[in-house]
């Protein structure tokens, strides 16, 4: 689990950025990449192709990119 209180995440497993900004989860990836964010119950919150942003309240959120999923808590 990423803990987002912290500003501009870098995420070596997904190859994207991940930021959470003003109750905002940001995510960018090098390429055009598919890109999903879920709420901690599987449902889709926001997808694009290489750039998404999702508002969001506190709670656990799922990012999805390049095959690969990882955790990330918004306080």
């Amino acid at each position: 689990v990423l803990d987002m209180d912290l500003r501009g995440k870098a995420d070596a497993a997904l190859d994207v950025n991940i930021s959470v900004i003003d109750g905002s989860i940001i995510v960018s990836a090098a390429d055009d990449s598919l890109i999903r964010v879920l709420n901690a119950s599987g449902a889709n919150i926001a997808a694009g192709r290489g750039s998404v942003t999702a508002s969001v309240v506190s709670g656990i959120y799922l990012i999805n990119a390049n095959g690969k999923t990882i955790k990330v808590l918004v306080k």
